[in-house]
């Protein structure tokens, strides 16, 4: 079942580590106004100036809570990694399918 983006963000912070499912992989494309973002065969648009937090995404394969959370008060970031996460492309340790992912 989907969770909304609050609880993802309290999920996230509660565990401190997300990871990044290594089968699937995250790329994007930088153009003058947008950031387009690959990921599982979808694409999904954010504002140029949000690549930061893409970058980060496409380079780790485990995120803290800590260091993203500048990007979660951006509203399109969290919405995006909150449905990453719904889609299996992102989890936390605690998930009962974790295990699925690596």
């Amino acid at each position: 079942k989907p969770i909304t983006k609050t609880q993802f963000i309290e999920h996230w912070q509660k565990n401190k580590t997300l990871f990044r499912n290594t089968a699937v992989r995250i790329l994007y494309l930088l153009e003058e106004n947008d950031c387009i973002v690959f990921a599982d065969g979808q694409q999904y648009l954010l504002p140029a100036k949000q690549s930061g937090a893409i970058s980060d995404l496409c380079r780790e394969t485990m995120v803290s809570y800590e260091a993203f959370k500048p990007w979660l008060a951006v509203q399109e970031v969290a919405e995006l990694l909150c449905e990453f996460y719904n889609l299996g492309i992102l989890y936390l340790s605690t998930d009962s399918d974790a295990t699925n992912h690596e």
